[in-house]
């Protein structure tokens, strides 16, 4: 406490192990401090499988922080075996007649990186026709782990059709997805009706389109040279 630390008074390399270890990716949480390459005992600000400052704690995943049934669906396929995985996303969808259905889809939206490659693609769409704004928020974040370009620009296509503001918003932050023969196709389906967040958040993102459209899209979205 005296020295700004949480909990270095109290604990030391003597201090017994946690009976159970919490990783922070299950909470939607990242540590911007905690070196994660060492072991999960020992690193910047752990000791002996403690962490002592939370400082560094940032959120990732709004929907696993937030969402109990999501975080357990979610940590269900990603400590299912990879082989299975698929197996079991399937079964989960199919089971609809179940309590929080809904926020089990938030869980299945966040896993789908925890599939194969080769299944993403279908699955992420699957999902967009019966996700609600949230989940089309989860699934805007996540058009990275798709397996290639054509299926990442389908996939965005169908979120940006009818997107509202805060959607674009978040799907803005993935244009880095696509290369500059193609982002200013995607720069349009964003900018058409967008509020003044929207377009502010496509200014942040000039810099992705090809050097001859910067200074017309700088103008179309009002951007001061300063």
């Amino acid at each position: 406490m005296k020295n700004g630390y949480m909990v270095t008074q109290y604990i030391d390399d003597k201090t017994p192990l946690p009976k159970k270890n919490l990783s922070p990716k299950y909470l939607g949480l990242v540590s911007e401090d905690e070196e994660t390459d060492f072991s999960i005992l020992y690193g910047h600000n752990k000791i002996n499988g403690y962490s002592v400052d939370y400082g560094g704690l940032k959120v990732q995943s709004y929907i696993l922080a937030n969402n109990k049934t999501a975080r357990y669906i979610y940590k269900k396929i990603t400590k299912a075996p990879k082989n299975l995985r698929l197996k079991l996303f399937e079964d989960i969808f199919e089971h609809k007649n179940v309590p929080h259905y809904n926020d089990r889809l938030a869980g299945l939206a966040t896993g789908v990186k925890m599939l194969p490659k080769k299944h993403r693609g279908k699955w992420f769409k699957v999902l967009t026709k019966n996700a609600d704004s949230e989940i089309k928020k989860v699934l805007a974040s996540n058009l990275s782990i798709l397996p290639d370009d054509k299926t990442k620009g389908e996939c965005f296509k169908i979120l940006a059709q009818g997107a509202d503001n805060e959607l674009k918003i978040v799907l803005a932050d993935s244009l880095y997805c696509f290369s500059e023969r193609v982002i200013e196709d995607y720069f349009k389906l964003l900018e058409n009706g967008a509020n003044k967040e929207v377009k502010k958040k496509l200014a942040d993102k000039l810099p992705l389109l090809p050097q001859e459209k910067f200074k017309e899209w700088r103008l179309k979205l009002h951007v001061s040279q300063d």
